[in-house]
């Protein structure tokens, strides 16, 4: 459970809206299942694109939702191992894949973070005949890659990406490609997915001391990364790109190529590069308002954006996923920013709606929509509060001017209780009723769950930290990203 409470009104109704709007999109529609957290607004259900990334931000409030969000998909997979795209009360739906972060990732943390041994081999297991599935159907010309379909197989509805092609499957079975010249797509973010799901199942592989599968699944994770390089991208643009079945790259630029980042397929100096040419330019993905589905500057583009529309409006899905490329690669000041404006422009709009205007900020689509209000939560968790991990605590002391004082207290998973106050422009860090740190500057800290200093990310050009348990007194006088400590005086 977290408990948060702050001096500014705005920021704290803001959580509390975002809270209370959560538990209201809990639902219970699935025999032997309990409650699920439904996407909200105009979508009654659960998507496998989306469910169980925002289950996974909920599970502080409600460990078992969080899990259900991956149950209800285990439930309907059908014996050749195909997942439902979505769930609701009105259908099961086969027509199309629709993933984007992989289940088993999601899982593989929640069942860590909670000790959980069952739901972690029952997540196995799916993920296991799921990768079959794929490998049988969605891999039709034997690249060692993941194809796309359809326009809602990837959840870009009303995108340029897919113009013209069907948004469903025949006869609404994802295993049937429709008779389209261009058709199966070469995808790069499906590519991705299947990439990221496989370095989940050799990580989990090894955990249960499954040392064959652990080699198994690390060789395909290989072959799927050199196969998304080899078909889909792009070495002049450096980005990422569907290839037709005609052999042509559809050079839209778009979250499409976001999502690679996302499950890390890129080394460091290539995201870098990347991340210059395109993330924080403000012609392209740094709008006003990032980030919009398509850059700004492709071809594909629409502004104003209609209702619905991944063709150009900036997403709260595309936000609430951005931490897992960001931080990643050590971009914190980057996500701050991100995390600040939309912060900033949730806290105008008194509905949590699906997308906004990458220029204007004005806000459209799906009152009630639960991926913008775990956007909220996670970014001010990420900003002045504590999240955790299977393995660590993050502490984030970005000290917001209008906050002024603020208390966040989150209930571990296992046992105790973490604390970070903060009080006159200094966080407070406070494990298990001992005080672990102060901290005066834009820092993230990362602790073991002992509060072990394991290493923080400084954002802005000073910044101090004494760490009480350690003795540790560290200064900084430059701007860092990712940086390991020792315990001694740094100067850097």
């Amino acid at each position: 459970m977290i408990n948060f409470k702050c001096d500014s009104i705005k920021h704290q109704q803001l959580f509390d809206r975002a809270v209370e709007g959560l538990h209201k999109n809990r639902r219970q529609f699935i025999p032997g299942i309990g409650p699920v957290l439904i996407e909200g607004g105009e979508y009654p259900g659960v998507w496998m694109e989306c469910a169980p990334l925002e289950g996974m931000v909920f599970a502080p409030f409600d460990m078992e939702i969080a899990k259900n969000n991956h149950r209800v998909f285990y439930r309907f997979q059908k014996e050749d191992g195909q997942f439902p795209s979505s769930l609701s009360l009105e259908r099961i739906n086969y027509a199309q894949i629709q993933q984007t972060v992989p289940i088993i990732e999601t899982a593989e943390k929640l069942a860590l973070r909670s000790n959980d041994e069952e739901f972690f081999i029952q997540s196995y297991d799916a993920w296991a005949k799921w990768d079959q599935w794929l490998v049988t159907h969605r891999d039709t010309k034997k690249r060692n890659l993941c194809e796309a379909f359809c326009e809602y197989d990837t959840g870009h509805d009303n995108s340029y990406r897919f113009k013209g092609l069907p948004k469903f499957c025949p006869n609404k079975d994802a295993a049937i490609c429709p008779d389209y010249p261009a058709l199966p797509y070469a995808a790069p973010d499906l590519s991705a997915t299947l990439y990221g799901g496989r370095m989940a199942m050799a990580r989990i592989a090894r955990k249960l001391g499954r040392a064959v599968d652990e080699e198994k699944y690390m060789e395909l994770a290989d072959l799927t990364k050199k196969a998304i390089f080899e078909y889909c991208y792009d070495d002049e643009l450096e980005f990422f790109f569907d290839r037709t079945a005609e052999g042509n790259l559809i050079k839209c630029v778009s979250d499409t190529g976001l999502r690679v980042l996302m499950e890390h397929v890129v080394d460091q100096p290539l995201f870098d590069r990347i991340y210059e040419r395109y993330i924080i330019n403000p012609e392209v993905f740094w709008t006003d308002y990032p980030i919009p589905s398509i850059a700004a500057n492709s071809i594909g583009f629409v502004n104003p954006p209609p209702n619905n529309c991944w063709g150009g409006a900036s997403q709260g899905l595309l936000a609430l996923r951005a931490p897992l490329y960001l931080e990643h690669y050590g971009k914190y000041d980057t996500l701050n920013d991100l995390m600040r404006c939309w912060v900033d422009c949730m806290m105008q709009c008194p509905e949590f709606m699906q997308q906004m205007d990458p220029f204007t900020g004005e806000f459209s689509t799906s009152p009630g929509y639960s991926p913008s209000m775990c956007c909220a939560i996670s970014f001010m968790s990420k900003m002045i509060g504590i999240q955790e991990t299977e393995d660590e605590l993050s502490w984030g002391c970005n000290i917001l001017p209008e906050a002024g004082n603020s208390s966040f207290k989150l209930a571990l998973c296992q046992v105790g209780e973490a604390e970070i106050e903060q009080r006159q422009g200094e966080s407070i860090l406070t494990l298990c009723g001992k005080e672990l740190a102060r901290v005066k500057g834009k820092v993230k800290l990362f602790t073991d769950k002992r509060g072990k200093l394991l290493r923080f990310a400084a954002d802005d050009k000073c910044a101090s930290i004494h760490m009480s348990a350690q003795e540790q007194h560290i200064s900084l006088n430059t701007k860092l990203g990712h940086f390991t400590s020792t315990n001694q005086v740094l100067k850097v």
